[in-house]
């Protein structure tokens, strides 16, 4: 049976990389709201980035400081996922969701593997179909469409929903919801 990718967010990001090491094992990529970028509203300014960095030394190093979970962030995460406050609540209590602040060291591989993809979206081969809500505030929009424009892929389709914010399968209307999972199935078939 043909064997698919499908992540979200940061599970996009994952899925952009396994199916890198392991291209013949996947048919395709499913990416919702991928984080090929953290949207700027998301990051702290580039100095504490930088000073963080530095304490926390180069990727894949751990430190003390590093396990602390006190990444900075300019938004709380539950408040910008899903757009509607009923959906916000059943997020933010959903044991499978993280709403907390990531460790350090964790922030720091979150910002370095985002950059690497951003930087490479040019060599992504797979068949892959990305959805991303055009209001989404977490991971930015607006590369998605530079990874739909600059994928090496011949075969690659993107929606971009009007309005929808970053939780598209879990935080939007059901209707809205239904929509993006027909897009999925529509694509796969």
């Amino acid at each position: 049976l043909p064997v698919f990718l499908m992540g979200e967010s940061m599970g996009g990001a994952v899925s952009y990389g396994v199916y890198n090491r392991l291209p013949t094992l996947f048919r395709g990529v499913v990416m919702v709201a991928p984080m090929c970028k953290i949207s700027d509203d998301m990051l702290p300014p580039q100095y504490v980035i930088d000073v963080l960095s530095w304490l926390l030394g180069p990727s894949g190093t751990t430190s003390l400081l590093g396990y602390l979970p006190i990444a900075p962030s300019k938004s709380n995460l539950s408040d910008v996922c899903c757009r509607l406050p009923e959906k916000r609540d059943a997020w933010a209590t959903c044991p499978l969701s993280f709403g907390r602040n990531p460790r350090l060291s964790t922030a720091r591989e979150l910002v370095l593997i985002s950059k690497t993809i951003s930087c490479n979206l040019h060599t992504f081969e797979a068949p892959f179909l990305v959805l991303h809500g055009l209001d989404d505030r977490v991971t930015d929009p607006q590369l998605s469409q530079s990874l739909y424009d600059e994928a090496c892929s011949r075969d690659k389709s993107i929606r971009l929903y009007e309005g929808m914010w970053h939780a598209l399968t879990t935080g939007e209307s059901d209707e809205s919801i239904d929509r993006v999972f027909g897009d999925v199935i529509a694509w796969i078939h």
